[in-house]
């Protein structure tokens, strides 16, 4: 008896699209770190006038971001901006985030190569984190 010939294993033949996978965070991740940013930008730009309320929002936030971003080295500069007095109008907090985010998209790429254009994947990641709040997943 011979054994049935075997099927050739299955590849798909689709090109696969980008998800989460190809980025260093998940779209939860930097949907949360997106909002406590920009509540911390909210609340900085009217602690202004007071300094030490502003720090230790500075400081909370910046915490809050490293438990959810992990140890990125932007966030020091970040907190180093909003310390300035004045500086806290300015929503520094939301480009931190979003640097990183691009940074992140521009590390592995659009399909996980180095070639992808900057402007489309900063455009695709605005695209899925506004399609992702407004559908509420």
């Amino acid at each position: 008896m011979t054994p049935p010939p075997t099927e050739p294993s299955r590849q798909p033949t689709s090109v696969q699209t980008p998800s989460s996978n190809t980025l260093k965070f998940s779209k939860k991740q930097l949907a949360l770190a997106f909002v406590i940013a920009g509540i911390s930008d909210f609340i900085g730009a009217f602690t202004t006038p007071l300094p030490p309320i502003g720090w230790v929002a500075d400081l909370a936030t910046a915490l809050l971001l490293f438990m959810v971003l992990g140890r990125q080295w932007l966030l020091l500069p970040g907190l180093a901006l909003e310390a300035i007095p004045g500086v806290g109008v300015l929503p520094f907090w939301l480009l931190v985030v979003g640097a990183i985010a691009v940074l992140a998209l521009l590390d592995r790429g659009l399909n996980g190569t180095r070639t992808a254009q900057p402007f489309l994947l900063v455009v695709r990641m605005a695209t899925r984190l506004f399609t992702m709040s407004a559908i509420g997943t």
